[in-house]
């Protein structure tokens, strides 16, 4: 419902004292509550308690909560009830601020004793810190393979401190790309298939065929081996695309010059 305003002579607008402009959820105090369900429980007559209800406008609903709180508390559990979190004090909100830097602090001096745990143990290895001018090459590789193990635990800057190797080359092993193998499809021939493929294609009934002459043939017969296009992927696999016939090269003739000592006079 919107709150009817007036109009006053100096065209003021004020709000209509009958309507309230911001209407509020009702609340029901356990005495209020108390005395409604008496009158329910002493009403007798057929339609009594549905009157009350109506008077003062309530529900059904209303009863059953309040009947069911008083059986559980008594009527101590007829007061209403405080809806959401309780407020914190300051002191409250104090202490917790105070909870979460030290829970903080906590989390940070563990991460420093993991650290420094890691780093004991590295240094138990016997490597000292400095790498002599004549230690021998498998000696730098043990340093490195320790320190690139270490390094994401403990940070790249302190695990070469501790074995003395470069950052540089610490970092340049990270980036390498290990070239990852190439799954074998699913419909992919074995091995035993290809074999079989390179053994028609190298037979003397194919050897001066070309692969799609070979799959033509083979298809006629009543025989799928591969596609043609495998056929050539098998092929070149084993550098077997390239010209098989005895082709003449020819060589490059330089092309005739004049010059000043085979020009003779009259």
């Amino acid at each position: 419902m919107k709150a009817i305003v007036t109009e006053t002579p100096d065209r003021k607008l004020l709000p209509d004292p009958e309507v309230e402009a911001h209407p509020r959820r009702r609340t029901y105090t356990g005495e209020y509550n108390a005395k409604i369900l008496a009158e329910c429980d002493s009403a007798t007559e057929p339609g009594s308690i549905g009157a009350i209800l109506r008077r003062e406008g309530l529900y059904s609903s209303h009863l059953v909560d309040w009947r069911r709180r008083r059986a559980e508390n008594g009527v101590a559990g007829l007061a209403p009830k405080k809806t959401g979190r309780p407020p914190k004090s300051n002191a409250m909100r104090a202490a917790d601020k105070e909870l979460e830097l030290l829970k903080r602090e906590n989390s940070q001096l563990q991460e420093r004793l993991r650290r420094a745990d890691i780093i004991i143990d590295a240094q138990k290895t016997g490597f000292s810190a400095g790498v002599s001018a004549d230690a021998s090459r498998d000696e730098r590789e043990q340093r490195m393979n320790a320190a690139m193990s270490i390094a994401p635990e403990v940070g790249v800057q302190d695990a070469c401190a501790i074995f003395g190797v470069p950052r540089a080359t610490v970092y340049r092993r990270r980036q390498l790309r290990v070239v990852a193998t190439r799954r074998r499809p699913v419909r992919g021939l074995s091995d035993v298939e290809r074999a079989e493929v390179l053994r028609v294609l190298y037979s003397e009934r194919f050897v001066d065929a070309s692969p799609g002459e070979v799959h033509a043939t083979l298809l006629e017969e009543g025989v799928y081996l591969a596609s043609e296009s495998t056929m050539y992927r098998i092929l070149r696999s084993q550098r077997a695309v390239r010209e098989r016939r005895s082709v003449r090269r020819h060589p490059s003739y330089a092309p005739p010059e004049l010059t000043v000592g085979s020009m003779r006079g009259p």
